[in-house]
């Protein structure tokens, strides 16, 4: 501003130059990794120029692709940062200069991490009993505090050694029980923005399989149309397949086997002294296997197999019967003769009755011991 006074003949002016004054706002900058943000610089008097420079010391060029600085006016400057990245962080100076004066003022640009869940799979699935690792990965800057809930309560590790939060934020179940199942939450925290995330991890316990036959010995006819029943009933979780084998062959439903569709019980039609054997159950789910024998025994009915028949005279010192018979277990072979059973070593002798010329022995029968 200009002011003239008179003075005689010739007028005094004087010239008030004001002090350029600048100012950054915002005053302090924080961008998220990969965020955007503008600052505009405020110059208070008659600037000429208004220059941005970054944190080396370097004016910011007009065609810096990732910091764009921009004149809006005759006093203000826009800095802008795109997609911020950890390069971009330090101290930034706005200069006006006018002739003869010059002045300036910074802006400190923090470049944090915000809360990022890299790696917290849900379900996550354990075998009971084992030591269990729940994996919540999370990255920040500065590094986030981890707390763990079960159902909604805070996990107080001091109150039972079984928990455990790792130095990773991973937490430890030492001896996990099918009763851990249910739904946790991973939270982050970062204390001096006050930021706050969490994740959901759902944990499912598979129980291995546990096996009962019904009978551990079954006991069967081989015959036509004879069968054998055999079972097993299992329990875990999640619910296990049922299989069977026979000398290291699994059995499926056809002709001679059928197989129940939950696996727990087992066929065998038109029974022979070849199926006799053990039979092996098994049960399978994610947690293992577990498998348990089956003896099945086949017994064979007695039938005789030769049956000689023999003529005598009543003067015939002795005459041989021949009787075989065969079965499983091997039968014993009794003779008789109208109601008389014969002993072993005894010797058969009648009488030659008086309304027949020949006598026959007429029962032989073949008794299996079962």
């Amino acid at each position: 501003m200009m002011q003239c006074f008179p003075g005689g003949f010739v007028w005094f002016c004087l010239v008030n130059v004001s002090a350029l004054q600048v100012q950054i706002i915002p005053t302090q900058g924080e961008i998220s990794l990969g965020d955007s943000k503008f600052f505009i610089c405020e110059v208070v008097g008659d600037a000429k120029d208004i220059d941005w420079f970054n944190p080396q010391g370097e004016k910011i060029v007009p065609d810096n692709p990732n910091i764009f600085v921009s004149r809006n006016d005759e006093s203000t400057s826009t800095l802008t940062i795109y997609h911020a990245t950890v390069d971009n962080a330090g101290i930034y100076k706005c200069m006006a200069r006018a002739p003869g004066q010059e002045a300036e003022a910074t802006v400190q640009v923090k470049i944090f991490q915000k809360i990022t869940f890299k790696n917290a799979p849900s379900p996550q699935e354990f075998n009971e009993g084992d030591d269990a690792d729940l994996v919540c990965d999370v990255v920040s800057s500065p590094p986030a505090d981890i707390v763990w809930k079960y159902k909604s309560d805070i996990i107080k590790t001091a109150k039972d050694v079984r928990f455990k939060v790792l130095e990773n934020g991973h937490l430890l179940i030492r001896g996990i029980k099918k009763a851990d199942e249910g739904l946790y939450s991973c939270e982050a925290r970062v204390i001096s923005r006050g930021e706050l995330d969490f994740r959901h991890i759902k944990v499912v316990i598979n129980v291995l399989p546990t096996l009962r036959p019904r009978q551990s010995e079954v006991n069967a006819t081989a015959e036509e149309g004879g069968t054998a029943l055999l079972a097993c009933d299992a329990d875990g979780f999640p619910e296990p397949t049922v299989s069977w084998t026979h000398n290291n062959v699994v059995l499926v439903s056809g002709e001679k086997y059928d197989v129940s569709d939950d696996g727990s019980e087992l066929l065998i039609r038109d029974m022979k002294k070849v199926d006799e054997g053990e039979y092996t159950c098994i049960a399978r789910n994610k947690a293992g296997e577990q498998s348990q024998e089956v003896s099945l025994r086949v017994f064979v009915p007695p039938k005789i197999t030769f049956l000689n028949d023999q003529s005598a005279s009543e003067f015939d010192d002795l005459v041989t019967l021949t009787c075989e018979a065969s079965g499983d277990p091997t039968p014993s072979i009794l003779w008789s003769f109208e109601q008389r059973i014969f002993t072993e070593g005894e010797q058969a002798s009648w009488t030659r009755p008086d309304k027949y010329e020949v006598w026959l022995l007429n029962t032989v029968a073949a008794l299996a011991e079962r």
